[in-house]
Protein backbone atom coordinates (compact mmCIF):
# COMPACT_ATOMS: atom_id res chain seq x y z
CA UNK A 1 0.00 0.00 0.00
CA UNK A 2 1.76 3.43 -0.84
CA UNK A 3 -1.41 5.21 -1.35
CA UNK A 4 -0.23 7.53 1.26
CA UNK A 5 3.20 8.05 -0.86
CA UNK A 6 5.62 6.88 1.87
CA UNK A 7 7.63 4.32 1.42
CA UNK A 8 5.04 1.63 2.29
CA UNK A 9 4.47 -1.88 1.21
CA UNK A 10 5.63 -5.59 2.41
CA UNK A 11 7.87 -8.10 1.19
CA UNK A 12 6.12 -11.61 2.00
CA UNK A 13 8.45 -14.69 2.56
CA UNK A 14 7.33 -18.27 1.09
CA UNK A 15 8.50 -21.06 1.92
CA UNK A 16 7.84 -24.94 0.78
CA UNK A 17 6.61 -27.46 3.51
CA UNK A 18 7.53 -31.49 3.32
CA UNK A 19 4.07 -31.65 1.98
CA UNK A 20 5.19 -29.55 -0.99
CA UNK A 21 2.45 -26.75 -0.04
CA UNK A 22 3.61 -23.12 -0.29
CA UNK A 23 2.86 -21.37 2.97
CA UNK A 24 3.75 -17.43 3.64
CA UNK A 25 6.22 -17.89 6.23
CA UNK A 26 6.75 -14.29 7.53
CA UNK A 27 6.37 -10.71 6.39
CA UNK A 28 8.87 -8.05 6.20
CA UNK A 29 7.91 -4.50 6.61
CA UNK A 30 8.78 -1.72 5.24
CA UNK A 31 11.56 -0.57 7.87
CA UNK A 32 11.29 2.93 7.31
CA UNK A 33 9.00 5.83 6.46
CA UNK A 34 9.95 8.29 4.20
CA UNK A 35 7.81 10.38 1.70
CA UNK A 36 8.21 9.73 -1.49
CA UNK A 37 8.55 6.11 -1.84
CA UNK A 38 8.04 2.98 -3.03
CA UNK A 39 9.13 0.12 -0.63
CA UNK A 40 10.01 -3.45 -2.67
CA UNK A 41 10.04 -2.52 -6.35
CA UNK A 42 12.30 -5.42 -6.51
CA UNK A 43 14.27 -8.08 -3.91
CA UNK A 44 16.66 -10.82 -4.19
CA UNK A 45 17.23 -13.54 -1.73
CA UNK A 46 20.24 -15.70 -1.25
CA UNK A 47 20.29 -17.83 1.65
CA UNK A 48 19.72 -16.09 4.57
CA UNK A 49 20.15 -13.10 3.21
CA UNK A 50 17.55 -10.77 1.07
CA UNK A 51 17.61 -7.41 -0.23
CA UNK A 52 14.69 -5.46 -0.50
CA UNK A 53 14.51 -1.56 -2.34
CA UNK A 54 12.63 1.00 -2.14
CA UNK A 55 12.62 3.77 -4.51
CA UNK A 56 12.03 7.59 -4.67
CA UNK A 57 13.56 8.34 -8.43
CA UNK A 58 10.26 9.74 -9.59
CA UNK A 59 10.77 12.36 -7.08
CA UNK A 60 14.84 12.67 -8.20
CA UNK A 61 15.37 11.78 -5.22
CA UNK A 62 18.26 8.09 -4.70
CA UNK A 63 16.65 4.98 -3.32
CA UNK A 64 17.72 2.61 -0.63
CA UNK A 65 18.27 -1.14 -0.37
CA UNK A 66 17.96 -2.61 3.00
CA UNK A 67 19.69 -6.21 3.46
CA UNK A 68 17.83 -8.36 6.10
CA UNK A 69 19.59 -11.49 7.81
CA UNK A 70 17.76 -14.35 8.57
CA UNK A 71 17.51 -15.69 11.99
CA UNK A 72 15.82 -17.51 14.85
CA UNK A 73 12.30 -17.75 12.43
CA UNK A 74 12.44 -14.50 11.88
CA UNK A 75 14.30 -11.36 9.36
CA UNK A 76 16.18 -8.81 10.85
CA UNK A 77 17.73 -5.41 9.39
CA UNK A 78 21.18 -5.70 9.17
CA UNK A 79 21.89 -2.80 6.69
CA UNK A 80 20.63 -0.04 4.43
CA UNK A 81 22.44 1.09 1.41
CA UNK A 82 21.64 4.82 0.64
CA UNK A 83 21.79 6.85 -2.26
CA UNK A 84 20.69 4.50 -4.51
CA UNK A 85 19.57 6.50 -7.83
CA UNK A 86 16.93 3.97 -9.64
CA UNK A 87 13.40 3.59 -10.17
CA UNK A 88 13.00 -0.06 -9.38
CA UNK A 89 16.31 -0.49 -8.64
CA UNK A 90 17.39 -4.16 -10.21
CA UNK A 91 19.31 -6.44 -7.57
CA UNK A 92 20.85 -9.70 -7.49
CA UNK A 93 22.42 -11.53 -4.41
CA UNK A 94 24.14 -14.54 -3.16
CA UNK A 95 25.74 -15.32 -0.07
CA UNK A 96 28.93 -12.59 -0.39
CA UNK A 97 27.50 -10.57 -2.92
CA UNK A 98 24.89 -7.88 -3.43
CA UNK A 99 24.64 -6.26 -7.33
CA UNK A 100 22.14 -3.06 -7.48
CA UNK A 101 21.84 -1.41 -10.52
CA UNK A 102 21.40 2.32 -11.35
CA UNK A 103 19.96 4.63 -14.49
CA UNK A 104 21.99 7.95 -12.84
CA UNK A 105 23.41 9.56 -10.44
CA UNK A 106 21.80 12.99 -10.09
CA UNK A 107 20.86 14.21 -13.32
CA UNK A 108 23.44 12.46 -14.92
CA UNK A 109 22.76 9.24 -17.01
CA UNK A 110 24.99 5.87 -15.91
CA UNK A 111 23.50 3.13 -16.69
CA UNK A 112 25.44 1.09 -13.91
CA UNK A 113 25.85 -1.35 -11.43
CA UNK A 114 27.04 -1.38 -8.21
CA UNK A 115 28.94 -4.17 -6.50
CA UNK A 116 28.89 -4.84 -2.58
CA UNK A 117 30.86 -7.75 -0.59
CA UNK A 118 30.22 -8.74 2.66
CA UNK A 119 32.38 -8.39 4.65
CA UNK A 120 32.49 -9.07 8.71
CA UNK A 121 28.92 -8.22 9.56
CA UNK A 122 28.58 -5.41 6.75
CA UNK A 123 28.57 -4.59 3.30
CA UNK A 124 31.03 -2.92 1.41
CA UNK A 125 30.96 -0.85 -2.12
CA UNK A 126 34.04 -2.50 -3.75
CA UNK A 127 33.47 -2.08 -7.78
CA UNK A 128 31.03 -0.41 -10.35
CA UNK A 129 30.27 -1.70 -13.84
CA UNK A 130 29.56 1.41 -16.08
CA UNK A 131 28.97 1.56 -19.99
CA UNK A 132 32.10 3.79 -21.28
CA UNK A 133 29.55 6.39 -23.31
CA UNK A 134 26.19 7.24 -21.61
CA UNK A 135 23.16 7.18 -23.53
CA UNK A 136 22.80 10.80 -24.21
CA UNK A 137 18.66 10.88 -23.72
CA UNK A 138 18.62 8.60 -20.68
CA UNK A 139 18.10 4.90 -19.94
CA UNK A 140 17.26 2.28 -18.05
CA UNK A 141 18.72 -0.37 -15.86
CA UNK A 142 16.23 -3.25 -16.52
CA UNK A 143 18.32 -6.30 -15.04
CA UNK A 144 21.18 -7.32 -13.52
CA UNK A 145 23.02 -10.68 -12.44
CA UNK A 146 26.01 -12.45 -11.65
CA UNK A 147 27.45 -15.79 -11.24
CA UNK A 148 31.22 -16.58 -10.67
CA UNK A 149 33.31 -13.71 -11.97
CA UNK A 150 30.62 -12.52 -14.43
CA UNK A 151 28.58 -9.79 -14.08
CA UNK A 152 25.72 -8.52 -16.06
CA UNK A 153 24.04 -4.67 -16.22
CA UNK A 154 20.83 -4.79 -18.77
CA UNK A 155 19.97 -1.95 -20.08
CA UNK A 156 18.41 -0.25 -22.79
CA UNK A 157 17.61 3.82 -24.00
CA UNK A 158 13.98 5.45 -23.62
CA UNK A 159 12.86 8.11 -25.56
CA UNK A 160 9.63 9.39 -24.30
CA UNK A 161 7.54 11.64 -26.99
CA UNK A 162 4.30 13.38 -26.17
CA UNK A 163 2.17 13.61 -28.95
Amino acid sequence: DTGDGRYAGRAFHYERGPDGVWSTRSVIEAPEVRYPGVYGASAAISGDTAVITASTDAHERPGTAFVFEWSADSWSLTQTITDVDDYFIPVDADSDRILLGETRVGLTVTLRGRLFLGVDVSWERVASFRRSAHYSGGGLVSQLAFSGDRDFVVGFYVLIRFY
